[in-house]
């Protein structure tokens, strides 16, 4: 069969592809040069992205802020064991009468002016101190009283010590180790969400190279098309093939430029993803441009060891954190609680040092109207030190027991805290089990991804060699431009699927990293 054969059998093979090469030269082909971005690409490296993405993201300053409020938290939690510092002073008098036989005048008038300072603190294991020092002035019109003004100073220690319920660190410091808790959990939830916007800016920095790279390769295919045409046309000219070739040649050139344009709009599209996981500000120069990523896909993915790999998972991935520090804190809840449900038993202690002392003055004698006079003559000073003499004192020791009958609200409290213990131990076993079967997942994705990268690029120089051929079959009149451009196609496909393996496996190093829980340290992101 000759050529010229050939030709007239294909002639009726080719009738939708010329109407389709019509079509797409008279529509695609005028939009082929369009510009997809008119400002010049923003040249971005894979740290530069990951490190504006960090400062950027909203969710992260929001965990920032979280933590900032467990910090101030843990402080108010802390504060309950501070000292307080109270003063008072109050100003008196009276004037009443007397309904006494002995009163002298019958009308009695007295003042009094009262000051107090006392300082008190709970310790952490419940104990509750008091140290006060009381000043009190006071005059009267008596005429039985040797001593006017009067200078009477107190200096008392109070202690309550609960020896049963409220007893112990443990139930009195529960609440700091909680808010202390609470902290590490935000910190460890900051981490893990900055991790989660690392992990996507990684990804999607790879897709948006591979995009990249797609697109460079269907403009080259589609140069090989528009080489492929010409070549067509030329031998149509000299009359080597039939003119419908050239429709077929065309109708190849029109679809690979709609395919230029897709992977143009494809590869804007990524760019904006990328650009909305950066979070520039509106009017930055970097809003405005297509990203450019400059860093190559190194493929360096070493074998890992499964269980190493989960032993360190399970030590460093914020979520078996969260759900450890969750744990700790019902449990330290449940103490507290279940000691509530014990009665309360205080012991009870006050001692208090005394003075007296005042202006000594002439007093009338009820046995029969001699004056007499006080040895107490000093001022607010020599009361003071008569206090600290320890010459008068006060002391009372004892013991108070209250309990509820029935103590249900404790008991209902207890067993809910109870519950609430069980629920944190299947969460956390739960955040275990998710996170092993995440780096399994991770390392499986590794492993396949490698292969078919070994797979995808055995395909690309199979699919380079077979063009290859079938080019030489057409100079030599064995084959079609159908073929021929089959085979093109074929190759392109070869070739995407090649770039999407790399990305594909960068992305799954990525996943690995995250899984383990080594995002930031790879990175080298610190959350103090």
């Amino acid at each position: 069969m000759t050529f010229s054969d050939r030709s007239s059998e294909n002639y009726f093979r080719y009738p939708l592809i010329a109407c389709f090469a019509l079509v797409l030269v008279s529509g695609w082909g005028a939009v082929s040069q369009a510009a997809v971005v008119n400002d010049e690409p923003y040249p971005i490296t894979l740290e530069e992205a990951v490190t504006l993405s960090v400062r950027n993201n909203f969710k992260v300053a929001l965990k920032r802020l979280e933590l900032l409020n467990a910090g101030a938290q843990k402080i108010v939690a802390e504060s309950a064991f501070d000292p307080s510092l109270s003063a008072s002073a109050t100003l008196g008098g009276s004037r009443t009468p007397s309904s006494s036989a002995f009163a002298d005048p019958a009308i009695g008038e007295s003042q009094s002016q009262d000051a107090q300072v006392a300082i008190a603190r709970k310790s952490h294991t419940g104990s509750e101190y008091t140290l006060s020092a009381q000043a009190l002035r006071e005059s009267t019109n008596s005429s039985f009283s040797s001593l006017d003004p009067t200078y009477n100073t107190v200096v008392k220690l109070s202690l309550t010590k609960p020896l049963w319920k409220g007893a112990g660190r443990n139930v009195n410091r529960w609440q700091i180790v909680t808010s202390a808790n609470s902290e590490i959990s935000s910190k460890e939830s900051l981490r893990q969400s900055i991790s989660n916007v690392v992990t996507d800016v990684n990804g999607t920095y790879w897709e948006l190279v591979y995009r990249k790279d797609a697109l460079a390769a269907e403009k080259e295919s589609l140069a090989i098309a528009r080489d492929f045409e010409r070549r067509v046309r030329i031998q149509v000219e000299v009359g080597a093939l039939a003119q419908i070739e050239i429709l077929v040649a065309q109708a190849s050139v029109a679809d690979r430029e709609r395919l230029v344009i897709e992977a143009a709009n494809t590869l804007e599209e990524t760019s904006d993803r990328l650009l909305s996981l950066i979070n520039p500000s509106l009017g930055s120069d970097i809003w405005k441009r297509l990203l450019n990523p400059v860093d190559e896909p190194v493929i360096n993915a070493e074998k890992v060891d499964l269980d190493l790999a989960v032993s360190r998972a399970l030590r460093d991935r914020p979520e078996v954190a969260m759900a450890s520090m969750e744990l700790e804190n019902r449990e330290t809840e449940l103490v507290y609680y279940r000691n509530g449900e014990k009665p309360e038993l205080d012991f009870i202690a006050v001692m208090s040092l005394n003075g007296l002392r005042g202006d000594v003055r002439n007093a009338t004698s009820l046995a029969g109207g001699v004056a007499d006079s006080s040895d107490l003559e000093g001022g607010l000073f020599d009361s003071y030190l008569d206090a600290g003499s320890g010459d008068y004192y006060q002391y009372s020791f004892g013991v108070t027991l209250s309990f509820p009958l029935g103590n249900r609200e404790a008991k209902a409290t207890s067993l809910g805290a109870s519950l609430a213990v069980q629920t944190a131990v299947i969460n956390l076993e739960n955040a275990k089990r998710e996170v092993a079967m995440e780096v399994r997942d991770a390392i499986r994705s590794i492993e396949n991804g490698r292969k078919q990268l070994a797979a995808s690029e055995f395909s690309r120089n199979l699919a380079e060699k077979r063009l290859e051929a079938e080019l030489s079959k057409f100079e030599a009149g064995a084959s079609t431009s159908f073929r021929v451009l089959e085979y093109q196609k074929d190759m392109t496909v070869q070739k995407n699927n090649e770039l999407s393996a790399i990305a594909n496996l960068r992305k799954a190093v990525a996943q690995y990293h995250y899984s383990i829980g080594r995002t930031l340290d790879f990175f080298g992101i610190s959350v103090d």
